[in-house]
């Protein structure tokens, strides 16, 4: 695919593409390997087999041309994948591991590539980067477990978050823990939030004993790299705050504010 053709622009390559498969054997047992290749450097190497129709890919992807902002970050210049499983009447049915510099995923269940949704896919992912979303944010020991379910364009993500550590710019959330249903219209994400904090170490020697034991309600909206929030209500005994959060998860800038009341 020579650059300003139609195949390398289909994928948004601006340099040579060339790819090429290889294999040998029969329908029942077959090896092969696939390399991919963009102005001369790898784009994705593979090892491909197929046992009686049960499929096994595994090797490494060089994404960097063809992914910007926090997913580049997220993946690193080298991705590890493999995937082993099925592929009959467009349904694809089997498990998936990826290894980011950022972000580590594994992932069951069943792709319905003909209807274009998902059909009960487990997934769970533990964060690598504590500063993936940029400076003055800090997740440590940060992991999800969700559960892919429905069309592509409409899904419904009921999900477990937990995070051992959350550093706002020096104001530190101890025992982070959301439990909901996160919403994708193709658009945009809309997470309502149902989450409890052990403890927030805020700096104040005033306040911080009474932040012990607190609960988050609210709505988040993710559009693009926009983060927003008008809802945000925290709440300690003692002490509530109603805040509204603005984020750029491109620039890694974010404000709250709003009032908080103590007694």
């Amino acid at each position: 695919a020579p650059a300003g053709s139609f195949l390398a622009s289909l994928v948004g390559a601006e340099d040579d593409l060339r790819a090429r498969l290889r294999g040998t054997g029969t329908w029942e047992r077959w090896d092969g390997a696939f390399l991919a290749t963009g102005a001369g450097e790898r784009i994705a190497a593979f090892r491909l087999f197929n046992r009686a129709g049960r499929y096994r890919i595994s090797g490494q992807a060089w994404p960097g041309r063809y992914v910007t902002g926090l997913p580049a970050q997220a993946l690193g210049e080298v991705v590890s994948l493999a995937a082993v499983g099925t592929l009959e009447d467009s349904v694809l049915d089997g498990s998936f591991a990826l290894r980011g510099r950022g972000v580590s995923a594994d992932a069951e269940g069943a792709i319905d590539l003909a209807d274009n949704q998902f059909n009960g896919v487990q997934l769970t992912a533990s964060l690598l980067d504590p500063e993936l979303f940029g400076d003055g944010l800090r997740f440590e020991d940060a992991e999800i477990a969700a559960t892919l379910d429905g069309p592509f364009r409409n899904l419904a993500i009921p999900h477990e978050l937990r995070v051992g550590r959350a550093d706002f710019s020096g104001t530190v959330f101890q025992g982070l823990f959301q439990r909901g249903t996160l919403t994708w219209d193709g658009t945009r994400y809309t997470l309502p939030l149902d989450a409890t904090v052990q403890r927030v170490q805020s700096g104040n020697e005033l306040i911080d004993p009474r932040l012990v034991g607190g609960t988050l309600r609210g709505t988040l909206v993710l559009s693009g790299n926009t983060l927003l929030s008008d809802n945000l209500a925290l709440a300690f005994p003692g002490l509530t705050a109603n805040l509204g959060l603005r984020g750029d998860l491109e620039r890694g800038d974010y404000a709250l504010s709003g009032p908080v009341e103590m007694r």
